[in-house]
């Protein structure tokens, strides 16, 4: 299966690494990594990256937890909070934030959207 290409100049090996750092609970590694990345859009499309691909080795495995890429919007806000968390597999408990940002609308919208 070919890897189709991404906006994002992280190569793909080293997203893999990311993911399954953060599937394991190396959480600090996740957040150094995002931190060092220069824009915005990197930063989501690695985060949807990371999503994706721990989406197939859930498909593959069903061990590690899931990593879901989330957004929120709010109608008074000029701002978009985008994370990445780890789902709770009891819905007793909260999901935990593992990378959380906020951005301006206009900016994040069209990486959002990919327009």
């Amino acid at each position: 299966m070919k890897e189709k290409p991404s906006c994002s100049s992280v190569p793909e090996k080293k997203i893999r690494e990311i993911t399954e750092a953060a599937e394991n609970g190396n959480y600090s590694l996740l957040t150094k990594f995002l931190n060092n990345l220069s824009s915005a859009a990197e930063r989501i499309a690695v985060l949807q990256r990371i999503e994706k691909i721990n989406q197939e080795n859930r498909v593959r495995s069903g061990k590690p937890p899931r990593l879901a890429f989330v957004s929120n919007s709010y109608e008074d806000s000029d701002f978009i909070d985008v994370a990445l968390m780890k789902k709770s597999s009891d819905w007793l408990f909260r999901d935990d934030v593992l990378y959380r940002e906020s951005l301006i609308c206009q900016m994040a919208y069209p990486l959002m959207t990919g327009r």
